[in-house]
């Protein structure tokens, strides 16, 4: 990404960054890597989008991680399905 980013999504990034890590059991994820690429399968995804709806309070679709599959870009559509009052 060469936009600069707001302080909300470099932060989302980040813990989002732990969550990957976590459920990869892989530290070595960077905010750029896609989840395919670091062997992320269907109940690693199914983990961390738990994670994020228990974190968060946003329902994030499966089908984002196919489509979004990086923390950056995962932090992007979480902050964009927060509830309203959470932001």
């Amino acid at each position: 990404m060469t936009t600069q980013q707001t302080p909300a999504l470099e932060t989302v990034t980040e813990h989002l960054l732990g969550i990957f890590r976590q459920a990869l059991d892989f530290d070595g994820a960077g905010p750029d890597d896609a989840l395919p690429d670091l062997g992320g399968e269907s109940m690693t995804i199914i983990k961390i989008a738990v994670a994020i709806e228990e974190g968060y309070g946003a329902e994030v679709p499966l089908e984002l991680f196919l489509q979004r599959p990086t923390a950056r870009q995962v932090a992007e559509a979480v902050l964009a399905a927060q509830p309203q009052e959470a932001r």
